[in-house]
């Protein structure tokens, strides 16, 4: 009778783990994380799963990226992975990792948004900026004049090494965000901004009677963030999370309504993060350097009418 043997080249949690911490050692600078998405794309969930993954700690609520109303509106900068909430603190931790949980964005392509984002990327937006009381004036939108002269000072420490962008596996791909994003954050299109993105297919529970329709909204995500192929920064995740009516059943929980360990999500998760974290990708890392602020074009002015023109609207005057 044959028996069965274990699969090759399948890291155990466990071996995530250990890697990780590893990564996270004796790192000599900060390393941040910019999470985007359209509302409702789960990024305070994947912060909070990621934080539980590696913590070997399942709690019952999201403790990152909640809190009061207004964290929804404005970009928050989470440190990851800190002593309080690690089952065993990792050793040596001094420089953080953060995500950043940005505002929910919705399918757009306007220039205030790619330009928003751009200058998040570059260091010089801080923490707790509310995003779209910033973008928004009134009844139109800020000019990309305007927030280059609000932001004009790039912080080195909150500059930005990795854009994780998560859109949900149930829903349209949004072609205009993914566009803005690979405008944003390809050198060859602002003057010199080159920063890694990867891609989330958020909610990969939810497609088990879609995968025709899903395959394709993932192929036009990666053509349009140019990841067609790359596994390593195009990903699919379910993530810990609750069960709400009219959706699905949620995560197991125990008796005291905490969830309980799911070793395919957690491998899932450390994977990721051991792909955000190779410093392969800091190579081509640039920024966009230009401080200069261009001037705002006067629209010209409308031409005089013609003679044969102007005759006519004489007319047409007199016969009023």
């Amino acid at each position: 009778m044959a028996t069965s043997t274990p699969a090759q080249n399948v890291p155990t949690v466990s071996d995530l783990r250990a890697d990780v911490r590893k990564l996270l050692q004796n790192r000599d600078k900060e390393f941040n994380v910019l999470v985007v998405g359209r509302a409702g794309s789960c990024k305070s969930t994947l912060i909070n799963s990621m934080n539980m993954a590696l913590a070997e700690r399942w709690s019952e609520l999201a403790e990152f990226g909640m809190g009061d109303s207004n964290n929804t509106l404005r970009l928050d900068k989470i440190p990851m992975f800190t002593d309080d909430f690690m089952e065993k603190p990792v050793e040596n931790y001094n420089a953080k990792v953060n995500f950043w949980d940005c505002a929910g964005i919705e399918n757009v392509s306007d220039d205030a948004y790619g330009e928003f984002i751009g200058l998040t990327l570059d260091g010089k937006v801080a923490d707790k900026t509310s995003v779209f009381a910033t973008v928004n004036q009134g009844n139109r939108l800020t000019t990309v004049r305007e927030l280059r002269e609000k932001f004009d000072t790039a912080v080195e420490e909150n500059r930005f090494h990795r854009l994780l962008l998560l859109c949900a596996a149930d829903e349209t791909a949004s072609e205009n965000l993914l566009t803005l994003i690979n405008t944003t954050t390809s050198a060859h299109r602002n003057k010199g901004r080159n920063i890694p993105v990867f891609l989330v297919m958020s909610k990969a529970d939810r497609i088990q009677d879609d995968q025709r329709q899903y395959k394709e909204r993932k192929q036009t995500a990666e053509r349009l963030l140019n990841l067609g192929g790359n596994q390593q920064r195009s990903k699919e995740l379910t993530l810990y999370h609750v069960a709400r009516e009219g959706e699905d059943g949620g995560c197991d929980v125990d008796a005291f309504g905490k969830f309980l360990q799911n070793e395919d999500i957690d491998r899932s998760l450390l994977i990721l993060l051991i792909s955000l974290l190779d410093r392969a990708y800091d190579r081509g890392l640039s920024y966009n350097e230009n401080t200069e602020i261009e001037p705002e074009v006067e629209p010209e002015p409308a031409p005089e009418p013609s003679g044969l023109i102007s005759g006519v609207a004489r007319l047409f005057q007199l016969r009023s």
